[in-house]
């Protein structure tokens, strides 16, 4: 009977780590698309910043979720490559790239 409740309760752990991690693909790939085809300028940049923070707690909650680290890496790179951000800021983000 233990043997059973721990199965049941581990499969349900499981499965809702799963629908998390899900919820967080489906949130990255939705914002990522509005930041990069309907934002421009300063809002564009301070939605891929929030972006960027959600894609690192989201792969920290969930590290071996390989969709979640390919998102994470598509978001910092569109980030990067965009270039837009002011010299202070791109300092600022640099350093914060290295440490990762």
């Amino acid at each position: 009977m233990k043997i059973t409740n721990t199965l049941c309760m581990l499969t349900t752990l499981l499965c809702f780590s799963g629908l998390a991690s899900a919820a967080d693909l489906s949130y990255l790939q939705k914002e990522w698309a509005l930041a990069n085809y309907q934002l421009t300028g300063d809002a564009q940049d301070m939605r891929f910043e929030q972006l960027i923070v959600a894609a690192d707690k989201s792969v920290e909650s969930h590290p071996n979720d390989a969709e979640l680290l390919i998102w994470q890496g598509i978001i910092k790179s569109v980030f990067l490559k965009r270039g837009s951000l002011n010299k202070e800021r791109w300092n600022t983000w640099k350093k914060f790239f290295n440490r990762a």
